[in-house]
């Protein structure tokens, strides 16, 4: 596992004062040769909601494969990337590259949250696709993607980011 600092340079915060951020975590099939390992959700179950995961933050890609698919996920409203480490770390187990994007004040990774960032759902969509360029063109990820193999998921408002992705609208009046 390992996250970027992505951002969109084409839009703005909801401050308007830098470049749209696009936290980004990804998880990946891993080397067995991975030795740095770290726990994730590993405090005491009382107080975990998620059971504990280990990752290889930054190990060397598994060479079973040159190529991998590659899963986009959303998560749901106020939610975080992080939050969908369940599904992220299954998939990486299974051979697929799996990134989620924390969508900008609307995620419970930044320290305020944002009214636009509830008010401005569709913004999301644009998230997912400006994730997708940065991965292709990062030089770790770009060249082991299958771009013939491309999905996404989402929980919740994540879900209908991926049903916004794949062309799909929503009708506020009809609601």
């Amino acid at each position: 596992m390992v996250t970027r600092s992505f951002t969109d340079e084409s839009r703005k915060n909801w401050q308007g004062t830098e470049p749209r951020p696009l936290r980004t975590a990804i998880w990946y099939p891993a080397a067995s040769t991975a030795t740095q390992e770290e726990t994730i959700f590993g405090g005491p179950p009382e107080k975990e909601v998620f059971a504990p995961v280990t990752v290889a933050p930054g190990a060397e890609f598994s060479s079973t494969s040159q190529k991998y698919p590659l899963i986009l996920l959303s998560h749901g409203t106020g939610g975080s990337a992080i939050q969908m480490m369940w599904l992220g770390h299954y998939l990486a187990a299974r051979g697929y590259i799996v990134a989620a994007v924390n969508h900008h004040g609307n995620t419970a990774a930044e320290k305020q949250r944002a009214a636009q960032g509830f008010l401005l759902y569709w913004e999301r969509a644009k998230d997912l696709t400006v994730v997708l360029d940065k991965l292709f063109a990062d030089p770790f990820f770009g060249p082991r993607i299958d771009r013939d193999r491309i999905g996404a998921a989402g929980f919740s408002l994540g879900g209908y980011t991926v049903i916004s992705v794949a062309g799909g609208g929503i009708q506020p009046a009809r609601i």
